[in-house]
């Protein structure tokens, strides 16, 4: 965030990683749809999250949540299918939360990688970053 102003133009809070948790299990996106303990995410990838938000309670029994994720996982969230700015971890907690919730991640989120990587690009000091 001290950086991002003199190379972007504005301040990062921060670079999200987006994940569900559902069934005691941290489900995310990233070589491929991977899953932890509900509490293991931050000591087995030394992150600590900064937010967490209530995205709401699931009726979807976990043995139709796991049909979805074997399907998900063979396409759209195959290990090849990720990419920084269109497929990434946040992308995958947003489906998974619609399948889930009927609810979404916020905008902010999903649209983030996108929108700094428009803003690097339009920066003069794209050439020597890009």
């Amino acid at each position: 965030s001290v950086v991002a102003p003199s190379i972007i133009g504005r301040p990062v809070e921060g670079i999200w990683h987006s994940g569900i948790v559902v069934y005691g299990r941290e489900y995310f996106f990233g070589a491929g749809v991977q899953r932890a303990g509900e509490h293991e995410f931050p000591a087995l990838y030394a992150l600590q999250p900064t937010r967490t938000l209530e995205l709401g309670i699931t009726e979807i029994p976990a043995d139709v949540f796991d049909a979805w994720l074997a399907d998900v996982t063979e396409g759209r969230f195959a290990p090849h299918a990720y990419h920084l700015t269109r497929n990434n971890c946040n992308h995958f907690a947003d489906e998974a939360a619609q399948f889930l919730t009927g609810n979404r991640v916020p905008a902010e989120v999903t649209s983030q990688a996108t929108e700094l990587l428009a803003a690097l690009a339009a920066s003069p000091l794209a050439p020597l970053v890009l």
